[in-house]
């Protein structure tokens, strides 16, 4: 069990490049309810509702700038998460979806001017839809 990450290694997330290394997944509760992989990163629902983070992708992980293994991200309880190359979606629990990351295509709607994307969203849906 457990999460293996490998790649390229472009920005140092394993010892060496190509080679899988497992992550340190001590403080995500198993078994898990989602995992999903951007370009640098990867977001985790843990057993619990928990939306975790790890890697290099600025914004993309919810808070800005590089984050260690197991960044806990401020969210209500999720079913699942969704990481794009640049930007991540996550359902709750009571069907609202969350976004945040870059979002020059209005991946997760329209924001206010200086939205960096660093705090997750909850977005707009149409007035009573709700995601299952």
């Amino acid at each position: 069990g457990g999460i293996w990450i490998a790649g390229s290694n472009w920005f140092g997330l394993e010892d060496t490049p190509l080679t899988p290394a497992q992550v340190d997944t001590s403080a995500l509760k198993f078994p898990l309810r989602s995992l999903s992989a951007g370009t640098s990163y990867y977001a985790v629902v843990d057993g619990e509702g928990k939306t975790w983070t790890s890697g290099r992708a600025n914004s993309y992980l919810g808070r800005g700038g590089e984050r260690p293994l197991g960044e806990l991200i401020d969210l209500p309880p999720m079913k699942m998460v969704s990481a794009g190359p640049l930007h991540c979606l996550a359902l709750s629990e009571s069907g609202r979806v969350f976004g945040w990351g870059k979002n020059a295509k209005e991946q997760y709607g329209r924001v206010e001017p200086g939205d960096k994307g660093t705090e997750p969203r909850l977005l707009a849906l149409p007035a009573g839809d709700f995601v299952e």
